[in-house]
């Protein structure tokens, strides 16, 4: 900007000001201002909000819980309940577009929430017929649009939200998400029988609604594994996890209640003794899922047509709005353990094959390296084994250890940022107004980030023999937590989410959306890295292998022991340095 005062008249000088905003006093001061005011020539809003800012503006908010009151906002005079809390609210259309209009608002969010169906009727359980990829939907936001522009307003809407894409996607494209659902089990090496159950899952419940899984195939691998020492983790060959191609017999536990979310499915089988002695088995049970496959290549196509077939619709658009922005999951997800340890992924073929093309072919069949995703499944043993947290791994080696969760880890990262590049790219290209500006996008949600999911109430007693109920999270009560449930729904962090958005108003504590940048895993205190051929260098420990907390001068002690090629600068060096001095 240059400056104010250098070779600037007196009246150049004061003109300037005004521009700025400053208000001032002259002389002259009539003739200045009427000049001033022939330049500056305000349009009209005078005053606008950039960024997150202008979420603060007024808006009024539909939120539905069943496709019938869709179908009812197409009547501008017919009465809808759109209550949310215990207060009846029953109003129309056209009453509500006059009173947003009257306060000063611009903008009607129209999003489906099946939360708010506590307080009036919704869907009944019932999967919903009208999503947003849908064209049936789209027609009837058409209808609901023209009431809304007659009264000057445009449409915040849930759009892009992974959670309501999918039968139209798959209706368009043939393709569908994939969930797999894995279960370890005993099997006789002589004679190849196993029988192993889970819990088969039938549909789930979410802010979006319900929806059905249909089971779309079984795969069993056999392999053999060895304990670490007196760890817990079981050393699993790669190359010994062998496919088993004996039909198998699936007995399936009728429910007493057809509403019933999972029921028992039982799978057993025998044959197969030429793969050799391989006694485990893993039972991985596929789902069918009305979801994207966000690693397809007619993927993004497929969202960047469907915002344009809302533009070319005449859809007043001015944001899009998404809450709770995951991949398909479920308000029961405690319902999704085996042996207490959420059992289930995402993966489809593209998956798979994006997988090993970042890093290497050995991974292209992704399904058998479930075995190192088992955590704690070793129920069958007949001794105290059967409680530890078993972990499966590569080897018996530190290298192997690293590689095992570094496998993991970069699934989950893969998940995340597909998913969070895929609806980014959606919103920077074809989301944006026929002017060209691009539409404002407010992600609202309370990822499953906490430490602590599920906790007991207990019982106490006090010093005078009285009770107390503490249903405070405390360690010893803790019966799961949400490390791997969050990730699985490609939730890992808050502003992963927070990158897909213009701002993000989250329940929970988040960094701004600009700040993308991953931390750096490191190694567990006082260790040194591994070799870099080693390709692990940055790969996150497994909490198993950190070191329990000792003193100061017992842990220098145990590092200065060790052997050591790094700098005189490293963390263990200057331990040694401290040791010899001490």
């Amino acid at each position: 900007m240059p400056p104010l005062v250098d070779d600037l008249s007196r009246r150049e000088f004061i003109s300037r000001l005004t521009k700025l905003g400053v208000v001032c006093s002259a002389s002259a001061g009539p003739m200045m201002f009427a000049a001033a005011d022939a330049q500056l020539a305000l349009p009209d809003p005078a005053l606008t909000f950039p960024g997150p800012w202008a979420f603060t503006l007024p808006k009024g908010g539909i939120i539905l819980v069943s496709d019938q009151q869709l179908e009812d906002l197409t009547d501008p005079d017919k009465e809808v309940d759109l209550s949310l809390s215990a207060t009846p609210n029953r109003t129309t259309l056209r009453k509500l577009c006059e009173q947003q209009r009257a306060a000063g608002a611009k903008t009607i969010i129209l999003a489906f929430d099946e939360f708010w169906s506590q307080y009036r009727a919704g869907q009944g359980g019932q999967p919903r017929a009208l999503t947003p990829d849908l064209d049936e939907y789209l027609r009837r936001i058409v209808r609901i649009s023209e009431t809304l522009k007659a009264h000057g307003l445009g449409l915040e809407l849930s759009l892009l939200s992974p959670l309501e894409i999918g039968r139209g996607y798959a209706k368009k494209t043939g393709e569908s998400g994939r969930w797999v659902h894995y279960r370890e089990g005993w099997r006789d090496p002589r004679t190849g029988r196993f029988r192993v159950s889970l819990w088969e899952q039938l549909r789930w419940t979410n802010n979006k609604g319900t929806i059905e899984l249909a089971r779309a195939g079984v795969r069993v691998f056999a392999f053999r594994e060895r304990r670490v020492g007196r760890t817990s983790f079981y050393a699993v060959n790669p190359a010994e996890i062998v496919e088993l191609k004996q039909p198998v017999e699936i007995e399936a536990a009728e429910p007493d209640n057809p509403r019933v979310k999972e029921r028992r499915l039982t799978i057993s089988g025998s044959g197969d003794t030429q793969v050799g002695p391989l006694n485990r088995v893993l039972v991985i049970v596929s789902y069918a899922v009305p979801e994207m496959d966000y690693f397809s290549p007619q993927a993004l196509p497929f969202l960047e047509d469907l915002v344009r077939r809302y533009h070319q619709a005449s859809v007043p658009l001015h944001g899009l709005y998404a809450d709770e922005m995951h991949i398909q999951q479920d308000w029961g997800y405690a319902s999704h353990h085996e042996e207490g340890q959420f059992a289930l992924r995402y993966l489809t073929p593209h998956l798979a094959r994006r997988f090993a093309e970042l890093h290497g072919a050995e991974f292209a069949d992704l399904e058998k390296h479930l075995v190192y995703f088992c955590y704690g499944q070793h129920g069958f043993l007949p001794n105290l084994e059967a409680r530890l947290a078993a972990q499966h791994v590569f080897g018996d080696s530190p290298e192997d250890i690293q590689r095992t969760f570094l496998l993991r880890r970069r699934y989950f990262d893969l998940l995340e940022k597909t998913v969070v590049d895929l609806f980014t790219a959606t919103n920077s290209r074809p989301a944006r107004t026929r002017r060209g500006r691009r539409v404002r996008r407010l992600i609202s949600g309370a990822p499953a980030t906490r430490p602590t999911h599920r906790g007991n109430t207990t019982t106490r007693p006090t010093f005078s023999g009285r009770t107390r109920s503490s249903s405070l999270p405390r360690r010893a009560l803790i019966i799961f937590a949400g490390t791997l449930f969050s990730p699985a729904a490609a939730t890992t962090t808050p502003r992963a989410a927070g990158r897909i958005a213009t701002t993000t108003r989250s329940r929970s504590p988040a960094r701004p959306a600009s700040s993308t940048a991953r931390p750096t895993p490191t190694l567990p205190r006082g260790a040194c890295p591994p070799p870099s051929s080693a390709g692990i260098a940055r790969s996150k420990t497994p909490s198993a292998a950190r070191p329990t907390r000792r003193s100061w001068r017992s842990r220098a002690a145990s590092i200065a022991t060790s052997k050591c090629s790094c700098s005189t600068r490293c963390r263990s060096s200057r331990a040694k340095n401290a040791s010899a001095r001490g």
